[in-house]
């Protein structure tokens, strides 16, 4: 599954540098061990309002700490997720055509157009490397 989320500027830049390797999220989308999440940039101009910059990450999810489970430190409708960089098919057409890797698996593949959708994309669509 592909669950599409909003990233504000700063931690956007941390995942793609490959600095940050995790992502702290209300669990309300029932993250599994498997999904993947297309971190969609997004800069927050109002307490009511923002836009998408156009900047997107497709990560993988590897590992999940559940705070249901943890009992202390994390509330338990959170969860931690690790995450691991991978590849996408560049989509032309709404047709995903070609495999873009990226050159250092080691971050994530910065995706200048299009923000990645919820559904976009299937699994045959995604090249990870674990």
């Amino acid at each position: 599954m592909i669950h599409a989320i909003k990233i504000q500027p700063p931690y956007f830049d941390d995942v793609i540098s490959g600095k940050k390797q995790f992502e702290i999220r209300l669990n309300d989308r029932e993250y599994q061990e498997g999904d993947y999440l297309a971190l969609n940039e997004w800069e927050q101009t109002s307490s009511v309002g923002g836009h998408y910059t156009g900047r997107s990450c497709l990560v993988y999810v590897d590992y999940i700490l559940y705070g249901a489970k943890l009992g202390i430190g994390l509330d338990e409708d959170y969860c931690i997720m690790g995450i691991k960089p991978c590849g996408v098919y560049n989509r032309q057409d709404g047709i995903c055509e070609h495999m873009v890797s990226p050159p250092n698996w080691n971050k994530p593949m910065l995706l200048e157009n299009p923000i990645i959708q919820e559904g976009e994309c299937n699994a045959n669509d995604i090249k990870t490397k674990i």
